[in-house]
């Protein structure tokens, strides 16, 4: 989707690069989670954007629609 919204079914993971959602090199980032009826989150880690950096950052969605944590699990290095 080209705002950055993207539908992950449960159980299953997605990788995404910010730049393909109008994020530009030098742009603070960070995950949002939408979730559908249910309390949305934000992470509380932010990173700088950098094109090409192949590193990842790995967070967790659990808990029910209403009740919900959203866990950065760190870096990923390539």
């Amino acid at each position: 989707m080209p705002d950055g919204r993207k539908d992950i079914t449960l159980g299953f993971s997605e990788t995404n690069d910010p730049g393909d959602y109008n994020i530009h090199i030098g742009d603070y980032c960070t995950v949002y989670a939408d979730v559908a009826a249910g309390k949305d989150k934000s992470g509380q880690t932010i990173f700088i954007y950098q094109k090409d950096n192949k590193n990842q950052a790995n967070f967790t969605i659990s808990g029910t629609t209403l009740d919900n944590e959203l866990g950065f699990n760190g870096i990923t290095e390539s």
